[in-house]
Protein backbone atom coordinates (compact mmCIF):
# COMPACT_ATOMS: atom_id res chain seq x y z
CA UNK A 1 0.00 0.00 0.00
CA UNK A 2 1.33 3.27 -1.15
CA UNK A 3 1.88 6.44 1.06
CA UNK A 4 -0.74 8.51 0.06
CA UNK A 5 -3.36 5.26 0.26
CA UNK A 6 -2.15 4.79 4.15
CA UNK A 7 -2.76 8.80 4.55
CA UNK A 8 -6.04 8.70 3.23
CA UNK A 9 -6.82 6.01 5.58
CA UNK A 10 -5.55 7.18 8.36
CA UNK A 11 -7.32 10.78 7.56
CA UNK A 12 -10.43 8.66 7.54
CA UNK A 13 -9.88 7.29 10.84
CA UNK A 14 -8.70 10.36 12.48
CA UNK A 15 -12.40 12.44 10.97
CA UNK A 16 -14.53 9.37 12.44
CA UNK A 17 -12.29 9.96 15.91
CA UNK A 18 -13.09 13.29 15.61
CA UNK A 19 -16.77 12.90 15.20
CA UNK A 20 -17.68 10.07 16.85
CA UNK A 21 -15.53 11.86 19.88
CA UNK A 22 -17.08 14.56 19.77
CA UNK A 23 -20.42 12.86 20.20
CA UNK A 24 -19.08 10.83 23.36
CA UNK A 25 -18.25 14.33 24.61
CA UNK A 26 -21.81 15.26 24.20
CA UNK A 27 -23.50 12.09 25.74
CA UNK A 28 -21.15 12.13 28.77
CA UNK A 29 -22.38 15.33 29.07
CA UNK A 30 -25.93 14.72 29.05
CA UNK A 31 -25.61 11.91 31.02
CA UNK A 32 -24.15 13.97 33.57
CA UNK A 33 -26.66 16.68 33.23
CA UNK A 34 -29.39 16.82 35.99
CA UNK A 35 -30.19 20.00 36.20
CA UNK A 36 -34.12 19.68 34.62
CA UNK A 37 -35.50 17.19 37.17
CA UNK A 38 -33.12 19.15 39.58
CA UNK A 39 -35.14 22.29 38.91
CA UNK A 40 -38.50 20.13 38.82
CA UNK A 41 -37.63 18.67 42.34
CA UNK A 42 -36.36 21.76 44.25
CA UNK A 43 -39.86 23.60 43.05
CA UNK A 44 -42.10 20.38 44.45
CA UNK A 45 -39.84 21.01 47.75
CA UNK A 46 -40.52 24.77 47.26
CA UNK A 47 -44.06 24.22 46.68
CA UNK A 48 -44.81 21.25 49.79
CA UNK A 49 -42.90 23.66 51.94
CA UNK A 50 -44.80 26.81 51.26
CA UNK A 51 -48.04 24.56 51.74
CA UNK A 52 -47.19 23.44 55.27
CA UNK A 53 -46.81 26.78 56.24
CA UNK A 54 -49.55 27.66 54.75
CA UNK A 55 -51.21 25.02 56.50
CA UNK A 56 -49.86 25.76 59.71
CA UNK A 57 -50.57 29.04 59.55
CA UNK A 58 -54.58 28.57 59.01
CA UNK A 59 -54.46 26.10 62.14
CA UNK A 60 -53.13 28.77 64.01
CA UNK A 61 -55.83 31.40 62.47
CA UNK A 62 -58.17 28.66 62.95
CA UNK A 63 -57.50 28.08 66.32
CA UNK A 64 -56.81 31.57 67.66
CA UNK A 65 -61.01 32.39 65.84
CA UNK A 66 -62.28 29.75 68.56
CA UNK A 67 -60.01 31.34 71.57
CA UNK A 68 -61.53 34.76 70.46
CA UNK A 69 -64.75 33.44 70.01
CA UNK A 70 -65.40 31.84 73.43
CA UNK A 71 -63.98 35.36 75.18
CA UNK A 72 -66.26 36.97 72.95
CA UNK A 73 -69.20 34.73 74.53
CA UNK A 74 -67.90 34.99 77.60
CA UNK A 75 -68.03 39.47 77.17
CA UNK A 76 -71.41 39.22 75.72
CA UNK A 77 -72.90 36.60 79.15
CA UNK A 78 -70.71 39.32 81.59
CA UNK A 79 -72.53 42.41 79.18
CA UNK A 80 -76.38 41.04 79.14
CA UNK A 81 -75.95 38.37 82.00
CA UNK A 82 -78.22 40.50 84.37
CA UNK A 83 -75.92 41.17 86.76
CA UNK A 84 -75.80 45.16 88.27
CA UNK A 85 -72.58 46.72 86.54
CA UNK A 86 -72.06 50.89 86.50
CA UNK A 87 -72.15 52.57 83.09
CA UNK A 88 -68.41 52.66 82.57
CA UNK A 89 -68.05 48.79 83.60
CA UNK A 90 -70.93 48.27 80.88
CA UNK A 91 -69.33 50.67 78.53
CA UNK A 92 -65.82 49.04 78.94
CA UNK A 93 -67.58 45.72 78.14
CA UNK A 94 -68.89 46.69 75.30
CA UNK A 95 -65.77 48.34 73.74
CA UNK A 96 -63.94 44.83 74.37
CA UNK A 97 -66.80 42.89 72.80
CA UNK A 98 -66.69 45.03 69.54
CA UNK A 99 -62.64 44.86 69.53
CA UNK A 100 -62.92 40.86 69.83
CA UNK A 101 -65.75 41.08 67.17
CA UNK A 102 -63.13 43.14 65.01
CA UNK A 103 -60.10 41.22 65.50
CA UNK A 104 -62.60 37.27 64.70
CA UNK A 105 -63.34 39.51 61.36
CA UNK A 106 -60.02 40.03 60.19
CA UNK A 107 -58.40 36.49 61.63
CA UNK A 108 -61.97 34.98 59.80
CA UNK A 109 -60.40 36.85 56.12
CA UNK A 110 -57.07 35.80 57.11
CA UNK A 111 -58.27 32.04 57.06
CA UNK A 112 -59.99 32.80 53.79
CA UNK A 113 -57.14 33.71 52.23
CA UNK A 114 -55.30 30.90 53.61
CA UNK A 115 -57.82 28.31 52.57
CA UNK A 116 -57.36 29.95 48.91
CA UNK A 117 -53.66 29.67 49.29
CA UNK A 118 -53.71 25.99 50.58
CA UNK A 119 -56.33 25.46 47.56
CA UNK A 120 -53.98 26.94 45.19
CA UNK A 121 -50.76 25.35 46.39
CA UNK A 122 -52.43 21.87 46.46
CA UNK A 123 -53.62 21.93 43.23
CA UNK A 124 -49.71 23.12 41.90
CA UNK A 125 -48.27 20.29 43.91
CA UNK A 126 -50.61 17.57 42.18
CA UNK A 127 -49.61 19.71 38.86
CA UNK A 128 -45.95 19.42 39.43
CA UNK A 129 -45.98 15.80 40.37
CA UNK A 130 -47.13 14.44 37.23
CA UNK A 131 -45.00 17.01 35.64
CA UNK A 132 -42.24 15.48 37.29
CA UNK A 133 -43.14 11.47 37.49
CA UNK A 134 -43.74 12.27 33.66
CA UNK A 135 -40.47 13.87 33.21
CA UNK A 136 -38.86 11.46 35.57
CA UNK A 137 -39.66 8.43 33.39
CA UNK A 138 -38.62 10.62 30.27
CA UNK A 139 -35.67 10.60 31.63
CA UNK A 140 -34.84 7.50 32.22
CA UNK A 141 -36.09 6.26 28.82
CA UNK A 142 -32.92 8.84 27.43
CA UNK A 143 -30.80 7.30 30.26
CA UNK A 144 -30.82 4.14 28.77
CA UNK A 145 -30.76 5.66 25.22
CA UNK A 146 -27.45 7.65 26.00
CA UNK A 147 -26.26 5.01 27.91
CA UNK A 148 -26.28 2.26 25.05
CA UNK A 149 -25.27 4.73 22.86
CA UNK A 150 -22.31 5.73 25.05
CA UNK A 151 -21.22 1.92 25.41
CA UNK A 152 -21.16 1.77 21.62
CA UNK A 153 -19.15 5.10 21.10
CA UNK A 154 -16.18 4.16 23.36
CA UNK A 155 -16.21 0.71 21.83
CA UNK A 156 -15.71 2.14 18.51
CA UNK A 157 -13.41 4.77 20.15
CA UNK A 158 -11.00 2.29 21.52
CA UNK A 159 -11.15 -0.08 18.33
CA UNK A 160 -10.08 3.47 16.25
CA UNK A 161 -7.24 4.35 18.72
CA UNK A 162 -5.76 0.77 17.96
CA UNK A 163 -6.22 1.54 13.88
CA UNK A 164 -4.52 4.71 13.92
CA UNK A 165 -1.88 3.29 15.99
CA UNK A 166 -1.11 0.82 13.89
CA UNK A 167 -1.87 2.58 10.55
CA UNK A 168 0.36 5.22 12.04
CA UNK A 169 3.01 2.91 12.53
CA UNK A 170 3.20 1.82 8.51
CA UNK A 171 3.84 5.99 7.30
CA UNK A 172 7.35 7.27 7.21
CA UNK A 173 8.23 9.93 9.99
CA UNK A 174 8.31 12.71 7.74
CA UNK A 175 4.69 12.40 5.86
CA UNK A 176 3.61 11.70 9.19
CA UNK A 177 4.99 15.25 10.19
CA UNK A 178 3.58 16.87 7.76
CA UNK A 179 0.13 14.96 7.53
CA UNK A 180 -0.11 16.03 11.77
CA UNK A 181 1.15 19.95 10.69
CA UNK A 182 -1.96 20.03 7.74
CA UNK A 183 -4.27 18.37 9.99
CA UNK A 184 -3.91 21.43 12.30
CA UNK A 185 -3.88 23.79 10.33
CA UNK A 186 -6.73 22.58 7.91
CA UNK A 187 -9.30 21.93 10.18
CA UNK A 188 -8.27 18.09 10.23
CA UNK A 189 -8.31 17.85 6.44
CA UNK A 190 -4.76 17.28 5.49
CA UNK A 191 -5.52 15.41 2.23
CA UNK A 192 -7.04 17.02 -0.87
CA UNK A 193 -8.63 15.43 -3.59
CA UNK A 194 -7.68 16.31 -7.13
CA UNK A 195 -9.16 15.69 -10.64
CA UNK A 196 -9.12 16.83 -14.44
CA UNK A 197 -5.77 18.60 -13.58
CA UNK A 198 -7.47 20.60 -10.58
CA UNK A 199 -7.39 20.31 -6.63
CA UNK A 200 -10.96 19.42 -5.29
CA UNK A 201 -10.89 21.99 -2.89
CA UNK A 202 -9.46 25.24 -3.69
CA UNK A 203 -10.16 24.49 -7.34
CA UNK A 204 -6.24 25.88 -8.12
CA UNK A 205 -4.65 23.45 -10.94
CA UNK A 206 -2.46 20.80 -10.25
CA UNK A 207 1.05 20.73 -11.87
CA UNK A 208 1.52 18.01 -14.21
CA UNK A 209 4.76 16.78 -12.43
CA UNK A 210 2.83 16.57 -8.91
CA UNK A 211 -0.01 14.88 -10.60
CA UNK A 212 2.28 12.08 -11.68
CA UNK A 213 3.66 11.56 -8.31
CA UNK A 214 0.09 12.04 -6.51
CA UNK A 215 -1.42 9.69 -9.22
CA UNK A 216 1.62 6.95 -8.06
CA UNK A 217 0.80 7.67 -4.44
CA UNK A 218 4.48 7.02 -3.52
CA UNK A 219 5.30 9.96 -2.10
CA UNK A 220 3.28 12.79 -0.67
CA UNK A 221 2.98 16.24 -2.79
CA UNK A 222 1.11 19.03 -1.71
CA UNK A 223 -1.14 21.75 -3.57
CA UNK A 224 0.02 24.57 -4.70
CA UNK A 225 -3.05 26.80 -3.70
CA UNK A 226 -4.53 25.22 -0.23
CA UNK A 227 -1.17 23.17 0.73
CA UNK A 228 -2.85 20.04 1.26
CA UNK A 229 -1.24 16.39 0.38
CA UNK A 230 -3.20 15.57 -3.31
CA UNK A 231 -4.33 12.19 -3.91
CA UNK A 232 -6.00 10.90 -7.10
CA UNK A 233 -9.92 10.80 -6.82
Amino acid sequence: MNVVTLLQRLQSIDQEWDEKARRFQAVRAQLEDTSLLTTLREADRERREALSKAQGQLQDAELEIESLRAKAQETQEALYGGRGRSPREVESLRQGAEQLQRRIADLEDHALELMARVEDLEGEIAGGAETLASQETEDQRQRQELRAEYMTLRTRLQALRDERAEMRGEIGRAELALYDQLRTQKAGMALAPFRDGFCQVCRVSVPSEKARIAERGDAAVTCEGCGRILYHA
